[in-house]
């Protein structure tokens, strides 16, 4: 009896270089020779040459396609060569996984050995997920410890007024956060103008 072959998943290969002087050429030499392996078919691939991975997505043409396509399920699986390929934040990398998963797409990860697609890889996914949240609550120590050091040196947040040394401290504590102007200028009692300022200053 002729034993059967195991259906071929659709894949998409991301891969980013973050100087022009990089050649993406051994990260998808490396990702076509999974995917033979595998059996997988290729269905396109995503390349952003010179591009930083703390780029946004609105900042990186092919991993922008390359979302869109998730949402439109062009395909079962992406495969990148490392997870810093796709962002250098576990927090946006988190975000990522979990907009794969809401639209059923798996994940292959091979530096770090990850396929979502099987018990082991959904494990370490889980993992990864522990790291976000514990960098999140980092994040809001620092931010709390810089708005404290603010209230000892007499600030009052919530107007450009009150804008101090201590205030420009506590910027200077989120703004490598990547988080929006809006959202820092919120966490921090004052107007989005006096923010821009700051940050000129900082």
């Amino acid at each position: 009896m002729t034993q059967s072959l195991p259906t071929s998943k659709s894949v998409a290969i991301y891969c980013r270089c973050s100087t022009s002087s990089q050649d993406p050429e051994t990260q998808l030499l490396e990702l076509r020779k999974v995917a033979e392996r595998n059996n997988w078919t290729i269905c396109d691939e995503y390349i952003d040459r010179a591009i930083s991975g703390i780029k946004g997505r609105e900042e990186r043409p092919e991993y922008d396609r390359l979302c869109k396509d998730i949402t439109r399920r062009r395909f079962d699986l992406v495969a990148v060569f490392d997870a810093s390929r796709i962002s250098r934040s576990v927090k946006d990398l988190c975000i990522f996984i979990e907009e794969i998963k809401s639209k059923s797409v798996d994940l292959y990860l091979h530096t770090q050995g990850v396929d979502t697609s099987t018990p082991h890889g959904m494990a370490l996914l889980q993992m990864i997920g522990i790291f976000s949240s514990l960098e999140r609550e980092l994040i809001k120590d620092r931010i709390q410890a810089g708005i404290t050091r603010a209230q000892e040196r007499g600030v009052k947040f919530g107007g450009p007024t009150n804008v101090g040394t201590g205030t420009k401290e506590a910027v200077k504590a989120v703004r490598d956060q990547s988080w929006s102007i809006r959202r820092t200028a919120k966490e921090l009692g004052i107007g989005v103008g006096t923010l821009y300022k700051l940050q000129a200053q900082a």
